[in-house]
């Protein structure tokens, strides 16, 4: 199911137990991340990225955890207002090949277990001024970057909420935001 340039809002539920991709590309999405999705639909593709509208809230439910044993191979939540640390479960989803968590207020630690993933190539960690993070260990220094497309965080000059620098260290990325 492919929603993009939608405004959606209200109740949404989709029946049926086949659905591999659902995508809503530039969206203008409102209310919380539904629990739901990951525990009704095995899908190879979500992608909830907004674009204008005031965005998902919330964290990254629990359920998701349950994708680990999926097929995913594409996690795009940009844009939104998601909160709370970046799950260290995604490290177990081992199928992944994107992650696009950008523009959100994530906090703490990024979490090493998605260095872990064998596929992945595109990570997009930028636009959470709360996240922490030695990326040189997790992919400079071990040379997984190299197989990278994209990877990007806030590991500019002017990144941290807080005096001093960058928060997130990460001399291989593809871009640095600020």
């Amino acid at each position: 199911i492919a929603f993009d340039t939608n405004t959606l809002f209200g109740k949404n539920s989709v029946q049926g137990g086949n659905l591999q991709r659902l995508i809503c590309g530039d969206c203008q999405l409102n209310g919380t991340l539904p629990d739901k999705i990951a525990v009704q639909f095995p899908m190879h593709y979500i992608v909830l990225r907004n674009r204008g509208g005031p965005g998902l809230t919330g964290s990254i439910p629990s359920s998701f955890e349950k994708l680990t044993a999926s097929r995913t191979l594409s996690l795009v939540l940009s844009g939104n207002q998601l909160i709370g640390t970046i799950p260290s479960f995604l490290g177990a989803m081992t199928r992944l090949q994107s992650i696009e968590l950008n523009d959100n207020l994530f906090n703490g630690t990024i979490p090493s277990e998605i260095a872990e993933l064998p596929a992945l190539a595109h990570l997009q960690l930028h636009g959470n001024p709360d996240l922490v993070g030695d990326l040189n260990a997790m992919f400079c220094d071990t040379g997984i970057y190299e197989r990278f497309e994209v990877l990007s965080a806030d590991c500019g000059s002017n990144s941290s909420s807080n005096s001093g620098g960058s928060r997130v260290t990460c001399d291989c990325c593809t871009s640095c935001g600020d």
